[in-house]
């Protein structure tokens, strides 16, 4: 069996310029936030909409319920997704949201 000859060395200012890049993406990886599953799926939802394919988007709504989406009374009033509110999938996803005890923020 023949030996892999080992890579040849970096540069040094190839090098710092690495390292430098992979501090770099690790600070903002710590500054971004990060959209839950759920909120995923529901901005997925409302972009299957703006298509027209609301069948679709009905999937990713239920996805987004079933991964954590809670919040009702914004599913009930957000514009991206008024088309829908006719739909049978969305009565239903309305009604499951019901049986979730809503969450209230104090502002101050």
């Amino acid at each position: 069996m023949t030996a892999t000859p080992a890579p040849a060395p970096l540069p040094p200012a190839l090098l710092a310029q690495a390292m430098e890049t992979a501090d770099a993406s690790t600070s903002i990886a710590h500054c971004v936030p990060v959209a839950s599953l759920a909120e995923q799926n529901y901005a997925l939802a409302a972009a299957q909409v703006s298509m027209g394919a609301t069948e679709t988007a009905m999937g990713f709504l239920r996805r987004a319920v079933d991964s954590g989406w809670r919040d009702g009374r914004w599913l009930r009033r957000d514009p991206l997704l008024a088309s829908m509110q006719g739909l049978a999938g969305f009565a239903e996803l309305m009604e499951c949201l019901g049986g979730f005890r809503l969450v209230a923020f104090d502002e101050g």
